[in-house]
């Protein structure tokens, strides 16, 4: 198994010219590992990259008609295996969570009472999460905007954190996304439609 570490050897040596002998001295090795280096990747989409609807409903959003959004978490992992992966978010009151889920790994979770959505995963080997091994949850939202919101940016979620523990160093890794919103500056084809404008009905 592969693992990340620093290895140390101090070593000196000289020479005395009145006794004409040379002497070595020799410290013991040290091996430090090095934490893993972890990031967490989210954003909202309408489009996927082939312009191929994942929301439903109009966009730019219109006063009192439903639109869908998905959002993405990725998760990248490098030199080090890890452990108790937790990343989570909490849904802003206007924003509706569908129940439509799905996972790479882990479990997705949605706690209506205080509107937490989580990921939960177990443990992850090393350079998981690259491109052939893709670390990914998805989640649905909606929101209906209404009649206050109209020329506003809302947003889908708040900042979005990622903790986790090294399994060979034993340290914390943090990681935070700022919060996603409604111009989806991640989505190609859907960007900078997220302000609220009048139903067309």
């Amino acid at each position: 198994e592969l693992e990340a570490r620093i290895s140390l050897e101090i070593l000196g040596q000289g020479k005395s010219n009145k006794e004409d002998f040379i002497w070595e001295m020799k410290g013991n090795k040290i091996e430090l590992p090095i934490k893993t280096s972890l990031s967490l990747e989210s954003d909202a989409h309408y489009y996927d990259d082939e312009h191929i609807p994942l929301g439903q409903g109009p966009l730019p959003p219109e006063v009192g008609e439903e639109t869908s959004f998905s959002i993405f978490w990725r998760i990248k992992n490098t030199t080090n295996p890890i452990k108790n992966i937790f990343v989570k978010t909490k849904l802003p009151d206007n924003v509706i969570w569908t129940g439509q889920t799905k996972t790479t790994h882990g479990l997705l979770l949605y706690q209506e009472e205080g509107r937490e959505v989580s990921w939960q995963i177990p443990e992850l080997s090393i350079y998981q999460g690259g491109p052939y091994s893709l670390v990914e949850a998805q989640f649905e939202v909606k929101i209906v905007p209404e009649k206050s919101q109209l020329n506003q940016t809302l947003f889908l979620t708040e900042n979005i954190s990622l903790i986790a523990e090294d399994q060979l160093t034993g340290d914390l890794i943090f990681d935070q996304t700022n919060a996603l919103d409604t111009n989806l500056k991640d989505d190609l084809w859907g960007r900078n439609q997220g302000m609220v404008i009048e139903s067309k009905k």
